[in-house]
């Protein structure tokens, strides 16, 4: 045989062991192969997405929708504005949500491994999804997923579709980021025990500028130029009509009201609100607005919001406030009159508050109610609400809890945004409720 030839079948002979080998690594004949199969938990109890060698990569972050999919009715409120108070969000909402008239494909919004899958339902189903160690999407209300836990999707894949809600005719589906390398945002508490807290972020904030003017133009259009003119539309108020609010309204000093508050004491059915938030901006349409949510929670998972203008005096001390409420339909509220004051001694302002239907306290009595400022954990983490109260209920059944009790004051039923409606229910459906979020 020439030499020629001995070289030949040598180099056919090798070609044929490379490919040998690598097609039994692939079928996973020397274990599983690179970037597949389960990755086990780190010995220190870390979860596995932190260290997924697969996830060592830089995000980019696009639309999980297609926006030609969405409601452009203004009283659906198609786009969801991050950190608007009010509804079953009056502490803030922390994640944005998507209103369809059809069912409609979620896709993944960037490379990135599928960590965790929970039914609640056969038809409402979390997914999350890790895009690298630090940035991961979380969504909530699919109908249906064609993923499953440790799939590797690739952005623009198709891992379900949009959840039906009959009352609503309407299709919907809730989009959070959570970032674990930000430390200012609403916590993300779901790995807490293995030392990983992550903040839920602005989505729009991470878009790349075409995709984040496509989505305010569409905001714009449908949403804000409506509200403008004086359409109700879902998730719109004199305060906060823009795209991205702050969750945690400003406090201009100590004494300020302005926040989020949370009831010190055991809830109880005629009580005082579980949730009182206050707000005061100054805006570009109306000026100088004094807002609050005046929130209380109804069993088994919702909060029975009223919106309202306050006027506040710190002239006279205990400081005077008096809450005159909105009326979006026929039911109205009279107004609340009420005194407090702000300890800012410990650790979180405490506010002191008694409300009265006829005219202002003239001092506190026993029936004064202390709130203290929320933190970055979520109010129903910190608020004293018996678990017996919360019912695994799903969210047909919700929604039409909300509608029987709500739509008295947001007008008719189909201006009701459920994205700012049923998220409570994402949270508390679940054993262990610090999990959920």
């Amino acid at each position: 045989m020439s030499a020629k030839k001995i070289v030949l079948v040598l180099v056919i002979v090798f070609i044929a062991i490379l490919s040998t080998g690598f097609l039994l690594e692939r079928i996973g004949f020397f274990g599983p192969p690179p970037g597949e199969g389960p990755i086990e938990e780190q010995p220190s109890g870390e979860p596995p997405f932190f260290t997924d060698p697969r996830l060592d990569r830089i995000a980019n972050i696009s639309l999980p929708i297609d926006i030609d999919d969405l409601s452009r009715e203004p009283h659906d409120g198609a786009i969801g504005p991050w950190g608007y108070h009010g509804g079953n969000h009056p502490e803030g909402i922390d994640h944005t949500g998507f209103i369809f008239v059809n069912k409609s494909p979620i896709y993944a919004p960037d490379d990135g491994v599928v960590a965790e899958i929970e039914y609640r339902e056969s038809d409402d189903i979390k997914v999350t999804i890790f895009h690298n160690h630090s940035l991961m999407s979380w969504f909530d209300h699919l109908s249906e997923v064609l993923v499953s836990e440790n799939d590797f999707v690739y952005k623009g894949d198709i891992i379900g579709y949009c959840r039906y809600y009959e009352g609503m005719n309407r299709y919907l589906i809730d989009w959070g980021l959570v970032d674990f390398n930000n430390d200012s945002g609403p916590l993300f508490t779901r790995y807490e025990d293995s030392g990983k807290l992550g903040s839920f972020v602005p989505p729009f904030d991470y878009l790349n500028p075409g995709e984040r003017k496509l989505v305010e133009d569409f905001f714009n259009e449908t949403m804000l130029q409506p509200f403008l003119n004086g359409e109700f539309v879902p998730g719109m108020t004199k305060a906060e009509h823009s795209l991205i609010n702050p969750v945690f309204p400003k406090r201009d000093s100590p004494d300020d009201i302005a926040g989020v508050w949370v009831y010190s004491d055991y809830w109880q059915s005629g009580g005082y609100p579980e949730i009182l938030t206050f707000m005061h901006k100054n805006t570009k349409y109306f000026g100088e607005v004094f807002f609050a949510v005046y929130a209380d929670f109804k069993p088994p998972v919702f909060f029975n919001s009223w919106d309202a203008e306050y006027e506040i005096n710190t002239s006279v001390t205990p400081h005077r406030i008096k809450l005159t409420f909105i009326s979006y339909g026929p039911e109205e509220r009279e107004p609340l009159y009420g005194i407090y004051e702000i300890d800012t001694s410990g650790d979180r302002p405490i506010l002191k508050i008694e409300f009265s239907n006829e005219t202002y306290p003239s001092s506190f009595s026993e029936n004064a109610a202390t709130y203290f400022l929320r933190s970055r954990y979520h109010p129903i983490q910190e608020a004293k609400i018996p678990d017996n109260l919360f019912a695994h209920q799903r969210d047909n059944e919700m929604l039409e809890i909300h509608f029987d009790i709500q739509v008295p004051h947001y007008g008719m039923l189909p201006t009701i945004n459920p994205v700012f409606l049923i998220g409570v229910q994402a949270f508390i459906t679940n054993d262990d409720t610090s999990k959920m979020f």
